[in-house]
């Protein structure tokens, strides 16, 4: 994942304004256009192939999938409910997030 996207990753996790603006494109992966409009009035220059592009560089345990013959994909497994859930893309990684953030409101 680029620097800047991971940048805005982290920003958006910090800012609950930017999470809610953020949120209902995320639920349609056709939006990436008015998430990158978003990015940049934030000052992140983003790019809908950034949103949607694998991470590239593969850890340890990924690579392990690839050389011995695993899928390839990368999984999450939630730890709250047990949900699995692929983390290859950004888009991927925001679901991740407000996924596990919805177990928190659960509980209020």
């Amino acid at each position: 994942m680029n620097k800047n996207l991971e940048l805005f990753f982290e920003e958006a996790k910090k800012n609950e304004e930017l999470r809610s603006r953020l949120t209902p494109f995320f639920e349609n992966d056709a939006a990436t256009d008015e998430i990158v409009k978003i990015a940049k009035e934030y000052g992140f220059t983003l790019t809908t192939d950034d949103l949607n592009s694998s991470n590239k560089e593969l850890s340890p345990d990924e690579l392990e999938n690839v050389v011995g013959g695993g899928r390839g994909t990368s999984m999450y497994i939630c730890p709250y409910c047990g949900a699995r859930m692929s983390q290859n893309t950004f888009l991927d990684r925001w679901r991740i997030m407000t996924h596990n953030m919805s177990h928190f409101h659960e509980a209020d």
